[in-house]
This record gives structure tokens, C-alpha cells and sequence, in this order.
């Protein structure tokens, strides 16, 4: 695949940008490892995780280059690229996806105790399995289904 090297079309969505590289949700799914509705949720979410947005643009095979402007006129740039490799292969968020695929237990309390973790980020881990289709929603009382171990 080609691009203009000076491009400077502004995207509305990340639909669109997916769009301009001619690749459809579920190849760009398969290369993240998590369901096509998952992509789908992505595309269509106002707020959004910077290493989430890392990640899809490069299983669109892109970088992120992030332009900082300084009230004096000045401008910076940043390329999360590093940063979002450390989030993205976040080895205690793998120990605790595994964990929770092995024991088939996706409460919070038990990443707690297991891996000796916080409230907070044993819950964002059990948010983010949710989001990769490990771990389906809430029902009524709170519990959640181990869906898969392959994601």
C-alpha cells in the first residue's frame, strides 16, 4: 500500500482512516487479536484510550505522530510508539488475562488476591478484558462469563 507522502486530509472518524487503507474490520480485528465487534466499538467511541488509538492505527500497518503546540508559537512532537509498546505488552495485564482464562473467575477481588494487585488496576485490567473479549458485561449481580482464552 501507497500513501501521498504530503497528505494532510483531516479524518472525521477512525472508520474513515480504516476506510483509506482498504482494510475491513475483521482483518483489522485478526491482526489485534479481539473480535470485530470490538473494532466496531472502537471506531465508534468518543473518548478513547491513547494506547487504544495506538494500537488500532498500527494493526492498520500506520504510526502516530502526535504534534504538541506551545503557547509561544513553538511546537513539539511526540511518537507514543514506544510508550504504547509498554501498555500494549503490559506482562502484568498478560499474567492476570491468563489467570483469569485458567481459573475462569473474572472478579476483581480475585486478581487482587492472586496477583497481589489494587482495586483500581485489577478493575481496569478486568475493564480492559471486557474490551478485548475476554470477559463478557456485567449481568444483574455483578458476575461476568470467561468467553474466550484465544483473544
Amino acid at each position: 500500500m501507497t500513501y501521498a507522502s504530503d497528505r494532510t486530509d483531516e479524518l472525521d472518524s477512525l472508520k474513515a482512516l480504516r476506510n483509506l487503507v482498504g482494510c475491513s474490520q475483521s482483518v483489522l480485528a485478526e491482526r489485534l487479536g479481539i473480535t470485530q465487534p470490538s473494532v466496531h466499538k472502537i471506531e465508534n467511541q468518543s473518548d478513547i484510550y491513547l494506547s487504544t488509538l495506538v494500537r488500532y492505527i498500527e494493526g492498520l500497518g500506520l504510526s502516530l505522530k502526535m504534534q504538541i503546540l506551545i503557547p509561544d508559537g513553538g511546537e513539539l512532537t511526540y511518537s507514543p510508539h514506544t510508550a504504547s509498546k509498554r501498555l500494549t505488552k503490559d506482562a502484568d495485564y498478560d499474567d492476570a488475562r491468563a489467570l483469569v482464562v485458567k481459573s475462569r473467575n473474572a472478579k476483581v477481588s480475585h486478581i487482587q488476591r492472586e496477583l497481589e494487585v489494587g482495586y483500581n488496576k485489577a478493575k481496569r485490567w478486568i475493564e480492559r478484558m471486557e474490551f478485548d473479549g475476554v470477559v463478557g458485561q456485567p449481568d444483574h449481580l455483578g458476575r461476568r462469563e470467561v468467553c474466550s482464552g484465544e483473544n
